[in-house]
């Protein structure tokens, strides 16, 4: 999920919630997110199942649950969950699915959080937009944090090849195979620190750049689906439809922004 591409932000609600101690026992939330929603984990375990997937919250967590129906959403507190919620509407240029990542080591989210919580609970005149911008602030911030698990010595070696894939991701012919020789070093070697920085490979990252652009035409109105392929480098429409639709769940036709 591209959490820091999302638009049409609306927040519904920011609580301060307390999961205590169950023991073995695990906690249903049900199959159906009304909102999506961004969890800050301030302190205690819980082990957590969404949609199939496990994973355990820990403090310094971040959760985005996506909205809409899911296959099943528990937990089971290990140890008692302090955590702030923020549930919200927004506009995601892809398929939303679910997103998790540690940021304990990072010291300014607990008081972005925590300054949103006391304000929305608070609404003194003014809040709402004082909530909207600390909520972009968040999401500013994470995106940053994410961005500064290598160092910058090998991510300046990806520099030449980035600059390259944005001024050139919509090319028909796109050299996928080329890019680490712009930066001068193997390929084996681009790859692991494309992947270090991104969590993907440099084609499925290429790729989502050409499904946005082809979200971002087609909810103009004003362009055919061949002239949108076309335009983000795909010549064969139906490969093109395929592709629109494993990213996004819906086909070209059907894509409203």
């Amino acid at each position: 999920m591209d959490i820091f591409s999302i638009s049409n932000i609306k927040l519904q609600s920011i609580v301060k919630a307390q999961n205590r101690t169950t023991g073995a026992e695990y906690v249903q939330y049900g199959r159906f997110l009304k909102f999506y929603q961004l969890i800050y984990v301030i302190k205690g375990e819980a082990e957590i199942v969404f949609n199939d997937t496990a994973f355990t919250n820990k403090p310094g967590t971040i959760v985005l649950l996506p909205a809409g129906p899911c296959s099943g959403y528990h937990a089971r507190i290990i140890s008692d969950e302090d955590c702030i919620a923020v549930f919200f509407q927004a506009d995601f240029p892809l398929e939303p699915s679910l997103f998790t990542k540690s940021f304990a080591k990072n010291a300014k989210l607990p008081a972005l959080f925590e300054k949103l919580y006391q304000i929305w609970l608070r609404k003194e005149q003014g809040y709402y937009n004082q909530c909207m911008s600390l909520f972009y602030a968040v999401l500013a911030e994470m995106e940053l944090a994410a961005s500064r698990y290598i160092p910058c010595s090998k991510e300046d070696k990806l520099s030449n090849a980035l600059t390259y894939i944005h001024a050139h991701y919509a090319d028909a012919s796109f050299p996928y195979d080329q890019l680490h020789r712009l930066c001068g070093i193997s390929y084996t070697y681009f790859k692991k620190l494309f992947k270090e920085r991104f969590s993907v490979t440099p084609t499925v990252y290429v790729r989502s750049l050409k499904i946005q652009r082809a979200c971002e035409l087609l909810s103009t109105g004003k362009f055919s689906i061949a002239e949108v392929a076309g335009a983000c480098g795909f010549w064969d429409v139906p490969y093109f439809s395929k592709v629109f639709k494993a990213e996004t769940g819906v086909p070209p036709s059907k894509y409203t922004s």
